[in-house]
């Protein structure tokens, strides 16, 4: 009888373990599938019903599969994604999850990059710019993204608008040329 219970047990273990697999890969592929066709053909923009579906997966499987080396490059994949949809406020709470939860993933310093210049280009938030590139300079000071961030933020401290900077750039442009 004991024999019995650990051979239905085992097997109980083995359906579950199967079918979690099969979802996990079926995600996958539904990711793969999707990234393929996430930049329309013959527009050559991101195709928005696909870009929302897409990030759903990536989030669905960043949610139910957090210990797999996918996860993290999902989740800054998602964050993209997010960025280029025009959901700036979702793209910096998805690059919040990602430092948080993958500190050592090898793109964490270009998410907390791209949540500066999210804060900064995007939505305007010159002073949480300001915070999250200083913090960048100080984590990451050899980076090749530190000199972007140093750059960022001397513009925030000129106080200069981008079109200002942009005509002081033209500015300088017309003098070197006499």
């Amino acid at each position: 009888m004991k024999r019995i219970l650990q051979i239905i047990c085992s097997v109980t273990f083995l359906v579950i373990l199967f079918a979690c697999n099969s979802e996990k890969e079926r995600l996958a592929n539904r990711i793969a599938s999707g990234e393929q066709i996430l930049i329309n053909d013959s527009t050559k923009l991101l195709d928005h019903a696909v870009g929302v579906r897409v990030l759903k997966d990536y989030m669905d499987y960043s949610d139910l599969y957090k210990e797999d080396s996918l996860t993290p490059s999902y989740l800054f994949k998602a964050a993209d994604l997010a960025n280029g949809l025009q959901q700036p406020k979702e793209s910096i709470a998805i690059y919040d999850r990602l430092l948080k939860d993958y500190p050592d993933y090898k793109k964490a310093p270009a998410a907390l990059f791209m949540e500066g210049f999210i804060y900064d280009t995007v939505l305007k938030d010159k002073e949480k710019a300001k915070e999250i590139y200083i913090q960048f300079l100080n984590k990451y000071p050899d980076h090749p993204l530190a000199q972007s961030a140093q750059s960022s933020l001397e513009q925030i401290n000129s106080g200069l608008s981008d079109e200002e900077l942009i005509h002081q750039f033209e500015e300088q442009l017309k003098m070197k040329g006499q």
